[in-house]
C-alpha cells in the first residue's frame, strides 16, 4: 500500500478534524484552515472528501480511511507555525478524559511505561506451540473467500470500504463466529483492516446488526489491504 506523506500543517489539520464533532465541517471553521493545496493533498490522500461550494462555504468531511491513517501516525510531526494547536489539544485532552472516565482508567495507564502483559504463572519455555492459522485449510479457505467477496463488493479495488453487512449478505453459508474469526485472523496478518463507521448518520440498524466487536468497539467496514 502507498504510504501517505502530509506536510506538519497538513498532519494538523487531520487531527483537527478528527477531534471536532459531528460529520461535515466547513473551511472556514477549520483550524489551521486548510489551503486549496492542503485540501488537494488530503482528498487524494484518501483522508478527506471535498464538496460543492454553497453558502456557507466548502463542506469537508473526513473519511474512514482518516481513522486508520491517524492509528498509524501518532508520532508524526505537526507544524509549530500556527495558534490552533492550543484548541486542538484541548480537544484531545477532553475526550481522552471522557474516556479514562468511561473505561476507569488511569492516565498512569497510558502514558506511563507499557510492559508485555503475562500471568504470574506462565513459563514461557513450558508455552506449547501454536500452529499458525494457515496450517487450517478450512480457515485458508474462509479468508480466501471473504477476501474475494470483498474485493467483488470493491469492484476489484484494494483499500476501498465494504460494508461488514454486504460482506455478510454475500456470505450466508460461512456462520457469523466463522467469518467474524477469520477477519480478525486477516486483520492481526495485515491483509485487511476493520474500522467503524464514523459519521453516526450512516448507521443503520442492519450496520448494528452485522457489527463485529473488538473489544467493546463496533467495527462496520472492511478493507481489503493486500
Amino acid at each position: 500500500m502507498t504510504k501517505t506523506t502530509l506536510s506538519p500543517r497538513q498532519t494538523l489539520i487531520v487531527w483537527g478534524l478528527l477531534v471536532r464533532d459531528g460529520g461535515v465541517q466547513f473551511q472556514k471553521d477549520i483550524r489551521p484552515e486548510p489551503s486549496p493545496a492542503d485540501r488537494r493533498a488530503l482528498e487524494a490522500a484518501r483522508l478527506i472528501t471535498v464538496g460543492k461550494r454553497t453558502r456557507q462555504g466548502i463542506p469537508i468531511a473526513l473519511t474512514d480511511h482518516a481513522w486508520s491513517w491517524a492509528a498509524d501516525n501518532l508520532g508524526k510531526a505537526l507544524t509549530i507555525n500556527t495558534n490552533a494547536g492550543t484548541a486542538i489539544l484541548q480537544g484531545w485532552l477532553t475526550r481522552l478524559d471522557a474516556y479514562m472516565r468511561a473505561q476507569n482508567v488511569a492516565l498512569a495507564d497510558i502514558l506511563g511505561p507499557q510492559r508485555p502483559r503475562r500471568s504470574d504463572d506462565e513459563t514461557p519455555a513450558e508455552t506449547p506451540a501454536v500452529a499458525p492459522p494457515s496450517a487450517d485449510p478450512a480457515d485458508q479457505g474462509s479468508r480466501a473467500r471473504i477476501r474475494a467477496a470483498c474485493l467483488d463488493l470493491a469492484g476489484g479495488a484494494l483499500n476501498t470500504r465494504v460494508l461488514l453487512r454486504d460482506l455478510r449478505a454475500k456470505l450466508p453459508d460461512i456462520d457469523r463466529a466463522t467469518l467474524d474469526a477469520a477477519l480478525k485472523r486477516m486483520e492481526q496478518d495485515d491483509e485487511v483492516s476493520l474500522m467503524p463507521l464514523d459519521n453516526r448518520i450512516e448507521i443503520g440498524e442492519a450496520d448494528r446488526a452485522a457489527a463485529l466487536h473488538v473489544g467493546r468497539e463496533p467495527r462496520h467496514i472492511v478493507w481489503v489491504v493486500r
